[in-house]
């Protein structure tokens, strides 16, 4: 038996019945997968995988949980195949909701694969969706999107591998340099007296934070899952808009995300000028850049950091300046690696504790958005193009919306997973993502 990490260990006591804390992906294939397929690539890149043929079981005399060989693992209990009912992407995602709305058994090794067959429009031809839920202990969204990536293979040429940009953060100075070195060596931090003031203050600043506003993302949740997904942005596209307005990529897509949420807020009744919402986003901590390109491991290793969102800006150049700027700040500080640090801790505290915190912790946020960098060029699972992929973040506690951004073979989609007591109908949420869009690309 293998203990789990602090890290881990939290994120599994986090789990509650009703809510359990998965990632979800969906991958498209517009050919048909059958289930052998399916079979050789679970049981050539999951199965062998400890986590994967390993179930959690409490430790005993405080020693917190540990991964436990499943005597009875059989990987067809893991792999599940059915049809959607009937064609278009309304009926894949209502079918997907209902099953990430299932709890997962926390008896088993936590992991399912559901091998969907679709008709993507009326009268075309069979092809699958796959989608997987894996529970957040087993690894963060970073690692099981590098994991879920490395089942397929690359058909690119020798010459777009050495297009590929070297791992690694280009800047040493960045501050994400030093979280590398104080989540190796967390004694570097006496070595390093700015550093130790910046993070005194971030320390500072996330207690300080106060709650959200009060809005339709605050309510009681039904533990019914809602999913949806945007049309696709191509890449290049948001990169010549970045570009010409002096932005980030990630400063544009947050800047639409903001600008949807302000128009379903505004359908909803909300006084969106009072409002004030943050979105935890996850910061993964490993010298990478792009999935592809992650060492291949597991467990999570990630931080945390609260960003404000500009919903109460009236104009998308206000919206854009204002996370811009937030962005900006963000960069300029350690919080995320404060963030790994309370998460670290919650491991190793009882867990009715580790529950009071979660409360307080979030309640300072609304939402969960998470960017996922993923391949440049296309991959093949048993020998079907990968035509799309989404994912899903958790959305743990009381936070009942969760958005995602993945870029994918220059193109980029929106992933919305809701609550449905939250956001009934993702699919309008994610509308207006691409029309926020549109509506930077007319700023001038």
């Amino acid at each position: 038996m293998t203990r789990l990490s602090p890290i881990d260990a939290a994120w599994y006591h986090l789990d509650q019945q009703g809510r359990s804390l998965d990632i979800g992906a969906l991958l498209f294939f517009d050919e048909h997968l059958d289930m052998d397929s399916l079979r050789e690539l679970a049981v050539a890149h999951l199965a062998p995988r400890r986590r994967f043929h390993s179930r959690v079981i409490e430790g005993t005399l405080g020693l917190g949980p540990r991964w436990e060989k499943d005597s009875h693992f059989d990987v067809d209990a893991h792999l599940h195949h059915q049809a959607v009912p009937e064609p278009g992407d309304a009926a894949l995602a209502s079918l997907v909701g209902d099953l990430m709305s299932a709890p997962m058994d926390l008896d088993r090794p936590l992991w399912d694969l559901y091998l969907l067959d679709h008709r993507r429009d009326p009268g075309g031809p069979v092809g699958s969706a796959l989608l997987a839920r894996v529970h957040h202990c087993i690894g963060d969204g970073f690692a099981l999107g590098h994991l879920l990536f490395s089942m397929g293979d690359s058909r690119g040429s020798a010459q777009d591998a050495e297009k590929k940009p070297k791992t690694g953060v280009k800047d040493k100075k960045d501050w994400l340099h030093h979280i590398k070195k104080l989540a190796t060596h967390p004694d570097r931090i006496r070595d390093d007296a700015q550093l130790a003031n910046r993070t005194a203050r971030a320390m500072g600043h996330l207690v300080a934070l106060p709650f959200d506003s009060e809005t339709i993302l605050s309510r009681p949740l039904s533990h019914t899952r809602r999913a949806a997904w945007s049309a696709p942005i191509t890449l290049d596209r948001v990169k010549r808009l970045s570009k010409r307005l002096n932005a980030t990529v990630n400063d544009v897509l947050m800047a639409a995300l903001s600008g949807a949420l302000r128009s379903y807020l505004i359908d909803a009744g909300e006084p969106v000028s009072e409002v004030k919402l943050r979105a935890v986003m996850p910061v993964n901590l490993r010298p990478a850049r792009f999935l592809e390109e992650m060492p291949d491991e597991l467990g999570n290793h990630f931080g945390l950091v609260f960003v404000e969102l500009p919903i109460d800006k009236a104009t998308a150049m206000d919206r854009l300046f204002e996370i811009k700027l937030e962005i900006d700040r963000l960069k300029q500080t350690p919080e995320a690696v404060v963030a790994f640090g309370i998460l670290q801790a919650l491991g190793r505290t009882p867990v009715s504790f580790e529950h009071k915190i979660e409360d307080i912790f979030i309640k300072k946020a609304s939402l969960v958005a998470s960017n996922l960098p993923g391949p440049r060029t296309p991959l093949y699972f048993a020998g079907r193009k990968l035509q799309d992929f989404l994912f899903w973040p958790p959305h743990p506690g009381d936070l009942g919306l969760g958005m995602s951004i993945l870029s994918y073979n220059g193109r980029i989609r929106i992933g919305i997973r809701s609550d449905a007591e939250v956001i009934d109908d993702p699919a309008t949420l994610a509308t207006y993502f691409c029309r926020e869009f549109e509506r930077i690309e007319e700023i001038q």
